[in-house]
């Protein structure tokens, strides 16, 4: 899970120099660049918080006091990058390997109805699809064929549109996923919501969902502005539920999924509520802080 706030996802940059135990400058070229690989020959898991599953990070006691939980672990291998790097990547195999087939170029965007800039969000997410386009005809060899999809999401739930129906004017050609409160799920395909942007045909037909979508926006708009459980819909921010339904949808395929959105999670699965929540006068009130 990556939070980045104010950007889309990204790998291009050139991470800052980091720290040795010692306390001199390491440089990530050391590395040929990127985040730090490291390769185990056994089927032992990466080291871990035996009481809250936290892996060692370079905040980690070398008395084996996890620094999240204060709990304690003993006998954990403490040297090393994991201990030097803040990200890492543990090559693991054996029984740690569940997927049967690589991951897939399947991107996949869930936009905040609540948002006021969905609008505008929805038209990155369609540059995106190009930019995806543009990225396969530089390839030589493509085994796997690159997908993209988006969906919108309020307190009233997970909005898809159904490509398999073509006719506009048919209210059926919209799923939604109205389960925000237990356990979100993706009711459709993978195939009948997100479109192959490698070739000319599925990069148009993208164009023209995420066309239909801003066309649609106010109306589908009224979704969120609806009453649920009796609170104001504009006042509920339904983040965790996205994520749980971009989970789910990459769940055989694997993937990036990227919620959008400009609020915490306060209502339905995921949510996040007030440090000292109370209510006043009808309405949640209380302070929130995090880091």
């Amino acid at each position: 899970l990556v939070c980045t706030p104010m950007a889309v996802p990204s790998s291009d940059y050139t991470p800052r120099p980091r720290r040795r135990v010692d306390g001199s400058l390491q440089d990530w070229t050391e590395f040929g660049g990127g985040v730090p690989v490291i390769l185990d020959s056994t089927d032992r898991p990466p080291p871990r918080c035996s009481h809250c599953a936290a892996y060692i990070n370079p905040y980690f006691g070398t008395d084996g006091i996890c620094n999240l939980c204060g709990g304690r672990t003993r006998g954990l291998d403490l040297s090393g990058m994991p201990m030097q790097y803040g990200t890492v990547e543990y090559q693991v195999s054996g029984p740690y390997v569940t997927r049967e087939t690589p991951v897939q170029p399947v991107h996949l965007y869930a936009i905040d109805l609540t948002c006021s800039s969905a609008p505008a969000y929805l038209s990155i997410v369609e540059q995106l699809g190009q930019d995806m386009f543009d990225h396969v005809e530089r390839q030589t060899a493509q085994k796997w064929k690159p997908r993209i999809g988006v969906c919108l999401f309020c307190a009233s739930g997970v909005i898809l549109r159904n490509k398999n129906i073509v006719a506009p004017d048919n209210p059926g050609r919209y799923a939604i996923m109205s389960d925000t409160t237990q356990d979100p799920f993706s009711p459709l395909p993978m195939e009948a919501w997100t479109y192959d942007v490698s070739m000319e045909e599925g990069l148009g037909a993208w164009r023209e969902a995420v066309g239909e979508l801003l066309a649609d926006f106010e109306s589908l708009r009224q979704q969120a502005r609806r009453k649920v459980h009796g609170k104001d819909g504009l006042e509920l921010a339904c983040g965790g539920v996205a994520v749980g339904f971009l989970a789910d949808a990459l769940r055989n395929s694997g993937g990036r999924g990227t919620m959008i959105t400009s609020r915490r999670p306060n209502f339905g699965a995921g949510s996040i509520p007030y440090r000292d929540q109370e209510i006043v006068r009808g309405k949640v009130q209380g302070a929130y802080s995090t880091s």
